[in-house]
């Protein structure tokens, strides 16, 4: 069995260590770069999914933006080892996703090019139908301009493991119009991602003050809704009053 290594002082130093005869590995001092790659599908029929736009995030900036393949699959090299952040922005009709990661570059103490970071499958979430509630006050009058917001418990779907796991969370602020209706677009297809991915909304409702008179007729609070199992399309919800106002005549 044979060995040898060779010393270069450059620009850079560069060590070659040399195993057998094919056994090669290549380091230097160099600020290492190598390569973020993955595979991006449909989270709800595991489909791969063509034309979604990746950008990898470095401390030293963004890198170019790339488009899935037909396959799915992107590549993005020349990147800086460290930590990077991944933002993948979904084709028409499904969210994005943005993914953290260490792209390593060290062989013991030593820095080394072209290492690889694998992330995925990344399953990017399908939008479904619009989520419409009516806000009442406690004498069943509609609440207008009054502001809603939504959160989701999922932004994408992991699929790493074999099985689907929800990750991250959105939130969608709204308003309501003239009749008290408020609308969410853009919430998940619920009914496509199946049972496995938490299909509830939690809804929060911030104090009201109807007369603005400084004093909150209702004290806010949050609702969920379960979009996989709507008793009606669109629920009304009642703001009650937050406390009652009782006097007693003391003397």
């Amino acid at each position: 069995m044979s060995g040898h290594w060779s010393l270069r002082v450059g620009g850079s130093l560069a060590l070659l260590i040399a195993l057998g005869c094919s056994d090669e590995v290549t380091i230097s001092n160099a600020s290492p770069r190598g390569s973020v790659g993955g595979l991006v599908v449909n989270a709800a029929t595991h489909a791969p999914l063509a034309g979604a736009s990746v950008t990898v995030l470095t401390g030293g900036g963004a890198m170019k933006s790339i488009t899935t393949a037909e396959d799915g699959a992107f590549t993005v090299g020349g990147v800086p080892t460290g930590s990077v952040i991944v933002l993948v922005i979904g084709p028409q009709g499904f969210w994005g996703a943005t993914l953290r990661g260490d792209l390593l570059g060290e062989a013991g103490q030593f820095p080394t090019d072209n290492q690889t970071l694998m992330l995925g499958p990344i399953g990017l979430v399908p939008v479904g139908e619009p989520f419409k509630l009516r806000v009442l006050d406690a004498n069943a009058a509609a609440v207008p301009n009054y502001s809603v917001t939504a959160q989701t418990h999922v932004e994408w779907v992991d699929l790493s493991s074999g099985g689907p796991v929800a990750i991250g969370e959105r939130v969608f602020s709204e308003k309501t119009d003239e009749t008290g209706m408020v609308m969410f677009s853009g919430l998940p297809d619920f009914a496509a991602l199946g049972p496995a991915i938490n299909s509830t909304i939690v809804v929060t409702f911030p104090p009201y003050d109807a007369n603005a008179d400084n004093l909150f007729e209702y004290g806010g609070g949050t609702r969920e809704f379960d979009l996989s199992a709507l008793g009606a399309p669109s629920p009304s919800v009642v703001l009650e009053p937050a406390y009652d106002t009782t006097l007693t005549i003391q003397a």
